[in-house]
């Protein structure tokens, strides 16, 4: 399993970071970041965006052809995540990896931490 740590601060330097390890140039234009991706790791796309008073949204619209964990260590104090899968599963944990909730497909998880 491949593992993408990221401990950028910043909205902007976290998909700096993502472009990197996804293998792709960055697209930026109107304060809306995105990835679009297809190569031997999978396809898709990532986008998100700095709203008002600090709040900022990732949205991942992805593939991959082998299981990956994405690590983003976020400084911001309070994160929802709104999760939908629409194929295979996703897990997500907050931290302590030895807990994973997992969302299977069609089903919708809402996260607070």
């Amino acid at each position: 399993m491949k593992t993408i740590n990221i401990d950028e601060s910043g909205l902007d330097n976290v998909f700096e970071k993502m472009s990197e390890e996804f293998g792709r140039t960055l697209d930026s234009n109107a304060n809306e970041n995105a990835i679009v991706f297809r190569n031997e790791i999978g396809k898709g796309k990532i986008t998100g965006m700095e709203l008002q008073n600090g709040t900022s949204y990732i949205e991942f619209d992805i593939v991959m052809t082998d299981n990956m964990k994405i690590v983003i260590n976020s400084a911001k104090k309070s994160v929802l995540n709104f999760v939908y899968c629409a194929e295979g599963r996703i897990g997500h944990s907050f931290g302590d990896f030895n807990t994973i909730n997992t969302v299977e497909t069609f089903q919708t998880g809402i996260t607070l931490t």
